[in-house]
């Protein structure tokens, strides 16, 4: 299987993140600690919350594409299926990172306000069930068949990378801006889970994206953010 170190990487990005969290919960990483003045601080701060969205992006969105590129590898010749794979896995991971140094950036000023997280939660509740996410969730797994030799294969895989994030993105953004305001297991894990549950195999496909469900699961954590800022 030419994409089984996805999945690996996925395991290994979700340890890393249990490894920050506990150091977290036992005061042994701050995030921000730095020498050389408050320039240094804020720098340090910002690198080490983009580290953590891309560790993030890792453990939860590379398992997603993992048939896309395996899709894309056995249209390839056998000897350039890795390279295929990684190139798609680089492309993808680019278009996340390119919107995480964004949202982490523009987001700055609501950093751990729980009121924030509950207004991306509600957002992303009102996305998640709405007729134009549907659409672009049923074309997520859709490629072009790639070139097989030369640097036209390189543009196909690498093309194909991007749109994919392009897609992931749209439908997932909005679930994933509150991590970007506050990086607490619980968002992340619960995120995971209502992404996991609208991508599983069923027997028509038709009926995954869009459910009332998954919405009604953000919308309650949602007031449950909300319910947390006003008793704080």
């Amino acid at each position: 299987m030419p994409d089984w170190w996805l999945g690996a990487a996925g395991v290994a990005a979700w340890m890393a993140l249990t490894a920050m969290f506990l150091a977290m919960a036992t005061g042994s990483l701050h995030a921000g600690h730095a020498s050389g003045g408050e320039g240094a601080e804020a720098a340090l701060t910002y690198g080490v919350l983009l580290g953590s969205w891309a560790v993030m992006v890792v453990a939860m969105m590379l398992p997603l594409v993992r048939g896309q590129a395996r899709w894309l590898a056995l249209r390839s010749l056998r000897r350039r299926r890795q390279h295929a794979v990684a190139t798609f896995t680089v492309a993808f991971l680019v278009v996340w990172l390119a919107f995480g140094a964004l949202a982490v950036a523009l987001l700055g000023p609501v950093r751990g306000e729980l009121w924030a997280v509950a207004l991306g939660l509600a957002a992303a509740a009102l996305w998640q069930a709405a007729p134009a996410r549907g659409r672009l969730l049923r074309r997520c797994a859709t490629q072009r068949a790639p070139a097989v030799r030369g640097s036209r294969a390189l543009r196909d895989w690498a093309g194909g990378g991007l749109r994919s994030g392009r897609r992931c993105v749209g439908t997932c953004a909005p679930l994933m801006l509150p991590m970007a305001v506050a990086h607490h297991p619980a968002l992340m894990v619960g995120a995971a889970l209502v992404i996991a549950s609208e991508r599983r195999r069923a027997p028509n496909p038709e009926t995954r994206g869009g459910r009332r469900l998954e919405a009604l699961w953000i919308g309650a954590a949602a007031v449950a953010a909300a319910i947390w800022s006003l008793a704080g």
